[in-house]
């Protein structure tokens, strides 16, 4: 069986790119928020500790709704706009989350969930320059 050649033109490569991206910050956002509500049960006796928990659910829920409501805008303008818009939220959480670092590393039992945290972020941030 012959392979087909699917010959793409710079446009439609630089929208599937856009489309892909899209696609891995729902799917970060989306495990970061399920991973995240777990932990907010379990740290809130500080409400400092629990306080980047807090965050990245609530950014995460904002972030999840901006793709939804934006999911039917598939120019190349507009996902670059939304995709932008995501490495904000997601440099926010990151600065908020190295904060967290600072305050809970002496804590072992709060700690638990910060590098993973990082983790996500760093790959949603590195997802836009990729």
């Amino acid at each position: 069986m012959p392979h087909r050649v699917i010959d793409l033109t710079p446009e439609k490569k630089e929208l599937l790119k856009e489309l892909s991206r899209r696609r891995l910050s729902l799917l970060f956002f989306a495990a970061g928020l399920v991973a995240t509500i777990f932990t907010v049960v379990e740290e809130s006796d500080t409400l400092l500790h629990a306080l980047d928990d807090y965050s990245i659910v609530g950014f995460s829920v904002a972030a999840f709704l901006l793709i939804a409501f934006m999911r039917n805008r598939q120019s190349l303008a507009d996902l670059r706009k939304l995709n932008n818009v995501t490495v904000i939220i997601a440099a926010v959480l990151f600065m908020l989350v190295i904060f967290a670092v600072t305050q809970e590393f002496n804590d072992a039992a709060d700690f638990g969930d910060e590098p993973a945290a990082l983790i996500f972020i760093l790959v949603l941030i590195i997802n836009r320059f990729l």
